[in-house]
Formats: structure tokens, C-alpha cells, sequence
């Protein structure tokens, strides 16, 4: 009787550790697995899979053929996949949003996200980068001379961000990533190249 009591438990325990939910999560999709297995989640939310080429730059930091295009946030948008170097797992989900109104789909997100992740005891809001008091006309002058703007949520957990916005001449563009598997993976370089020493 104790074997079987001792046994139910393990298996309990077993269940609750393989049942936790990954925090991190784009349109309710955990950012975990497989990058098959991610785009099969994101076709059936109605993304449609695009051919992409990715350029030589694009490859080195982990982006592949995993491009859909549809709506977030209410705009048309590309949504491209990417995988940790040497694997596929999927590591980040970035969306590019093009239209001729970058900078209010960028304040609008900026605003949502700073409203959603405001618990301070979670998240660090880094503002470092980002638009501060300059008026929509220095902004955009700004960006014409090729400036980028980045606001970052980061995950005090992991002290690494969960969601970048960027926003450039072309695009207002946010990321998604996978904060803990990102530090870990980080982690592991590090203690590579320590050996080197």
C-alpha cells in the first residue's frame, strides 16, 4: 500500500512539473518547442505561411524559413520565427509591422504594453532607448536619418527582456522572446568560453 501511495504521488508531482505553463507566450502561444510545432499553432490562429528568405545577416542570428503574415494588433503584419543557433527550438517571435503610420502603431503598442506589464514587481519597463519627450516631428526626422527607438519589457526573474519595440523608418517592430530559455542558452555560452581562459 505505501509502494502504491508513494508511486501516485511521484507520478502527481511528475504531472505538476511537466503541466506548468510557459510565462512567456505570443497571441496565447507559449514560445517553447519546436519551431514546427510553433508555426502548426500559429496557422491554426489563422496566420498564413509565406516563403522568406532570409539574408546572410538574418541566418547568423537564428532567422529561417517560418514567415506568416495576418493581423496583430489590428494592422497587417509579418510574423517571422526564429530558432536558437544549431537547433529548432524556437527562441523569438518578431513582428514587423510596414504602413505609412509607423509611429502611432508604435505609441499605441508602447502604451498597450506599458498598461499590460506595469506590475513593478514582475517587469522593468527600459525606456532607455526609447522616443522620451521629442515631439512626432523630431521623431520622424530622427528616423529618416536612420535613428532607432527601442522600448523593452524585461522580466525581473530572469533580468533578460521578454518583449522588445523598435521602430525604424520602415517598420514598428516587436519581439517576443523566451526570457529564461534565452538566459540559460546565454548562460552556457558564457561557461564555454570561460573554459578558453
Amino acid at each position: 500500500m505505501k509502494k502504491l501511495l508513494v508511486v501516485a504521488m511521484l507520478a502527481m508531482c511528475c504531472i505538476a512539473c511537466h503541466s506548468q505553463e510557459c510565462p512567456y507566450k505570443f497571441l496565447g502561444i507559449p514560445i517553447e518547442g519546436t519551431m514546427d510545432e510553433f508555426a502548426k499553432k500559429l496557422e491554426e490562429k489563422g496566420f498564413k505561411k509565406n516563403y522568406y528568405s532570409p539574408s546572410k545577416e538574418e541566418r547568423d542570428l537564428g532567422f529561417y524559413n517560418y514567415c506568416f503574415t495576418g493581423k496583430f494588433f489590428g494592422e497587417e503584419c509579418q510574423i517571422i520565427l526564429s530558432s536558437f543557433s544549431n537547433s529548432n527550438i524556437i527562441a523569438f517571435v518578431d513582428v514587423r509591422i510596414y504602413n505609412e503610420h509607423t509611429l502611432i502603431t508604435y505609441k499605441d503598442l508602447r502604451t498597450a504594453l506599458a498598461k499590460r506589464y506595469s506590475d513593478k514587481n514582475k517587469w522593468y519597463l527600459d525606456t532607455k532607448g526609447d522616443i522620451g519627450d521629442l515631439s512626432d516631428y523630431q521623431i520622424r526626422q530622427m528616423i529618416s536619418e536612420n535613428a532607432y527607438f527601442l522600448f523593452r519589457v524585461v522580466d525581473l526573474k530572469v533580468d533578460r527582456p521578454y518583449i522588445n519595440l523598435a521602430i525604424d523608418y520602415f517598420k514598428a517592430e516587436i519581439t517576443y522572446f523566451n526570457s529564461s530559455r534565452v538566459a540559460k542558452i546565454e548562460g552556457e555560452k558564457d561557461a564555454k568560453k570561460a573554459l578558453d581562459l
